[in-house]
């Protein structure tokens, strides 16, 4: 997995706009951005910033507080094209913001790419806990209880937040970063997922070029031997002799212990006859 590196790009666009005659309570969001920018550890997310089938967030428990592994935290990815943003304008492919722990709740500042560059969308929060709420059909939704999927799942609870000079969009303008954001939450409670450093990709580069590429994380799995054998990397049963995919998932065990399940092939290339199934993928 190769990191796309968007951060640094993001940076020396923020520094171009500060460097403009601007109002000075939009020049103090333009340095805050910078600020949060710099500051973020960064992690590279999957196509759709996905990393769990999961719109449920089986391992989030919103009665505690939400919390960060880091105290800001940058994330990338790629999605689809398409979807509206900015007064008609569609999403680009590319997609970047940063998490930061505050005294009462998580902010999502968001990072949009237009022709000219990259430019901060601005601010949503999640309350510190209440983030998720269980007890609303995503057809009821109401200002401030949005899903990032808007066909099934668990709502989430997000309102913007205001800052004087710095034009204000519709919190559906942040969902799919805000959504992103809690699958990465999701799949950091599982006990075999960790934060892992991917290698800095300066192959052929001058120090000083080498000095520009920023460090990026992923998460990945540590499987134990028994482990291993829940996932069913060691081949199938006798209930399921054929070949088939075995869908990744979260289970919980007895104990309360939450794990991530691979997806796998059982069976792969043996002779028992083979099954094939079709998966809707949302997006």
């Amino acid at each position: 997995m190769k990191p796309l590196n968007y951060f640094r790009r993001i940076l020396k666009d923020l520094n171009k706009i500060k460097n403009q005659q601007l109002p000075e309570s939009v020049s103090v969001f333009v340095s805050e951005s910078i600020r949060q920018v710099a500051k973020s550890v960064k992690f590279h997310l999957p196509i759709t910033g996905r990393i769990l089938e999961d719109l449920n967030f089986r391992c989030l428990d919103e009665t505690t507080p939400l919390r960060l592994p880091f105290p800001i935290c940058g994330f990338e990815y790629e999605r689809p094209a398409g979807g509206p943003l900015l007064y008609g304008e569609h999403r680009h492919t590319r997609a970047a913001f940063v998490a930061s722990e505050v005294t009462d709740g998580v902010t999502v500042l968001v990072f949009v790419w237009q022709k000219t560059g990259w430019v901060p969308l601005g601010l949503v929060k999640f309350p510190i806990v209440n983030y998720l709420d269980r007890s609303l059909m995503t057809e009821e939704a109401t200002k401030g209880i949005l899903n990032y999927d808007s066909k099934k799942g668990v709502p989430l609870r997000i309102h913007s937040l205001e800052w004087k000079g710095v034009p204000s969009f519709p919190v559906t303008d942040f969902i799919d970063e805000a959504g992103a954001l809690l699958c990465f939450l999701n799949a950091l409670q599982c006990s075999n997922v960790e934060i892992t450093k991917l290698p800095k990709r300066t192959e052929g580069l001058t120090n000083k070029e080498a000095s520009k590429v920023d460090q990026y994380h992923v998460l990945s799995l540590k499987l134990s031997k028994s482990q291993s054998d829940i996932a069913g990397v060691s081949g199938g049963t006798h209930r399921s002799p054929r070949e088939h995919l075995r869908r990744g998932h979260i289970r919980i065990l007895q104990s309360g212990e939450k794990i991530w399940i691979n997806s796998t092939v059982v069976n792969a290339g043996k002779n028992y006859g083979k099954i094939t199934k079709s998966y809707r993928v949302s997006k």
